[in-house]
């Protein structure tokens, strides 16, 4: 018997090879999230201190120069601004150490001034005989390196070296006697007087 329409049209629908998905209508899948990685945080920086600083013993350290060394150390900036920052201190310390210097030696000479000045002997009113007559001395004996010297390392504002050349000065203009006794050797008066006379 022969099929009818509807058993072929049934089977026909049955066997046929459905169409092709569009890119509209395949089904919408979830995306797969991945994990997250978390970055590891930062870690603050360790500032430096004081009491990290460790000086040589015996050291005296100036607190304000300390302290401007490590806030420089401690603020963020480019190496090469740090560095010359760190230039721009040193520079700057020197410098307050020379001055420092200058107004301690100046003290120092003061003083010895002072007490060259108020000294009973070479000082008072015999201060300009004193330096005048040691000036002769070292015009006669001396030379102009020689005052260099003494005003280079201030030697010549010392109590010591000005008693010291006012002596000198004081033994060379005005001489000294000739102390001493005889040589065994020589001949008495009396012996010269009478040569032919017997030692007794």
């Amino acid at each position: 018997m022969p099929e009818s329409v509807a058993t072929i049209e049934t089977t026909a629908a049955t066997t046929a090879t459905p169409p092709p998905e569009t890119l509209l209508g395949a089904p919408v899948e979830a995306p797969v999230e991945e994990p997250k990685v978390e970055e590891p945080k930062a870690e603050a920086p360790v500032l430096l201190t004081a009491e990290a600083l460790k000086f040589p013993e015996g050291f005296t350290v100036d607190e304000a120069s300390r302290d401007s060394f490590i806030e420089l150390m401690n603020k963020e900036m480019p190496a090469a601004e740090r560095a010359q920052a760190l230039i721009e201190l040193q520079a700057k310390l020197a410098q307050e150490a020379s001055e420092a210097g200058s107004r301690e030696w100046q003290t120092v000479q003061d003083g010895w001034q002072a007490a060259v000045k108020a000294d009973p002997d070479i000082g008072g009113a015999n201060l300009s005989r004193t330096l005048s007559s040691i000036a002769k001395v070292i015009d006669e004996y001396g030379s102009p390196e020689a005052r260099e010297a003494f005003n280079l390392t201030g030697a010549g504002n010392h109590p010591a070296i000005v008693k010291m050349m006012a002596n000198v000065a004081k033994q060379l203009t005005e001489g000294r006697p000739v102390s001493g006794t005889l040589p065994s050797t020589q001949a008495t008066l009396a012996e010269m007087m009478y040569p032919t006379m017997e030692k007794k």
